[in-house]
């Protein structure tokens, strides 16, 4: 071998070793960061304020008895329905109640993720056939951390709902033969919204990719019950 390959080898190895290790991303940002470009505030009855501030949404607090919700809603033309994730970061900054519910699409229709809801630790899908988080199969409990950043996932594809929180996974229910619906208070969230309950919340890098052939595999191989 020549000395000059014998030079240049180690530098390609290297180099090839980077490409190999970083991982193949396609997430779409949804929140630049400044500006609420891209989100209006959503119309809720007498809601909390709006703005933007150290990078993220911050939506106040509501009117105790008038208008307790707060949120901001997508006004983008080209939110995907199905086959797709999305990523967010939040955290509850004052109150006791959801801070970052998501509301998404579902093919022709909506579900929401709620963040810690009916008295700050309630998770879960609302809604599946009808049924709230709080009680249908999807409900569990989380203790969110005061201003602590969460990190949060949901997966949406023809036969099931997923969502994790940090890394624990929460949610994993078949779809199949299933209702899915959003609670009337969240209609104004469609087609994709994040809002609190009573509380003030924190988002920022809001993000969404469409699932590959490797997700897909992936969720074929998962349990149908």
């Amino acid at each position: 071998m020549r000395p000059a390959t014998i030079f240049l080898l180690p530098a390609l190895l290297v180099g090839l070793s980077l490409v190999a290790a970083e991982p193949a991303t396609d997430w779409k940002p949804l929140f630049d960061g400044k500006t609420l470009e891209g989100w209006t505030a959503t119309d809720f009855y007498k809601a909390g304020e709006v703005k933007v501030a150290d990078g993220a949404i911050r939506m106040e607090k509501g009117s105790e008895r008038a208008g307790p919700m707060t949120g901001v809603t997508s006004n983008r033309k080209d939110l995907p329905k199905m086959d797709y994730e999305i990523r967010y970061k939040a955290r509850r900054v004052d109150g006791r109640d959801f801070f970052a519910t998501l509301t998404f699409p579902v093919a022709d229709s909506h579900c929401s993720l709620v963040t810690g809801g009916w008295g700050g630790t309630t998770i879960g899908l609302s809604s599946l056939d009808g049924v709230d988080a709080s009680e249908n199969d999807t409900n569990g409990n989380f203790d969110f951390v005061a201003n602590k950043w969460h990190d949060f996932r949901i997966r949406v594809s023809k036969e099931r709902l997923e969502a994790w929180i940090d890394t624990k996974k929460v949610v994993n229910v078949v779809t199949t033969d299933r209702r899915i619906s959003i609670r009337i208070e969240c209609y104004p969230s469609r087609p994709l919204g994040l809002s609190t309950y009573r509380t003030t919340g924190d988002v920022k890098d809001i993000a969404w990719r469409p699932l590959n052939a490797a997700d897909l595999a992936e969720i074929a191989k998962l349990p149908k019950e």
